[in-house]
């Protein structure tokens, strides 16, 4: 299965435990009052996952291990950009001032001087990222990774659909399947541009093999605004201090 090197950019559902038993007379619930069993805490959440890596989480059927080792990925993503923040980010803040103080002044030499500056600092945050991406993803197993893409892949079909069209269960499996398929079918490095045309192409095909006549033509459909409410009148200076006839 060839390796996914693709990341992109949260809900995590807690079960909570029913109350309290009943006691068996009223004299032993008084002597003997029995406690409300604890809620259970989400495995996610006991992790200290938050948002889309608990969805992540969830959604490739991690282990408390897996989650651990998220978690420790998480924490040295968050130490890595912290001390970028405080080297280049610092500095890219000094260039970017500088480079419009230079533009205002018209100094091309000293423009031309920052923006290659500016560019450095761009590609060092660009690094930064791809390595908390890899660290990320050196978590999850092959098969992990490819469920996760195909979950993005699903999530952003449903979101073009939004509210004007509900599939049905078979529809749903269609869908997920050629969400599958594609990932599968993508190269390792697949640049932005061309995981954009790709996306366009899979929601024009999930369109033309999955959805039926009527739920092509509701998608044409503008989706409708909802209906304002009509503002009270203001009653004008001094109605609202006449008096009540007598």
């Amino acid at each position: 299965m060839k390796k996914l090197t693709w990341f992109v950019g949260s809900l995590a559902a807690v079960l909570l435990a029913c109350g309290p038993a009943m006691a068996q007379d009223d004299g032993a619930a008084k002597a003997n009052p029995e406690k409300p069993a604890k809620a259970k805490p989400d495995k996610a959440k006991a992790s200290g996952l938050k948002g889309e890596y608990a969805i992540m989480a969830s959604v490739v059927g991690m282990d408390d291990a897996q989650k651990a080792k998220l978690a420790e990925a998480l924490e040295a993503n968050k130490a890595a950009e912290g001390q970028w923040k405080d080297g280049d980010g610092k500095k890219m803040e000094e260039l970017s001032k500088a480079a419009a103080e230079a533009k205002k002044a018209g100094d091309k030499e000293v423009g031309k001087k920052v923006a290659e500056d500016l560019k450095a600092l761009k590609e060092s945050r660009a690094k930064l990222e791809e390595a908390g991406k890899a660290r990320i993803l050196a978590v999850l197993t092959d098969e992990q990774k490819t469920r996760y893409a195909a979950f993005k892949l699903e999530r952003q079909v449903l979101q073009r659909f939004g509210k004007k069209i509900e599939l049905t269960e078979d529809q749903q499996k269609q869908m997920k399947d050629l969400c599958a398929q594609a990932v599968k079918d993508r190269p390792a490095g697949e640049d932005p541009k061309a995981a954009a045309a790709a996306n366009k192409k899979l929601l024009g095909e999930i369109e033309q093999k999955v959805l039926t006549d009527a739920q092509r033509e509701a998608l044409k459909k503008p989706a409708e605004k909802p209906a304002k409410e009509p503002k009270a009148k203001e009653p004008k200076a001094g109605e609202g201090d006449k008096p009540a006839a007598e």
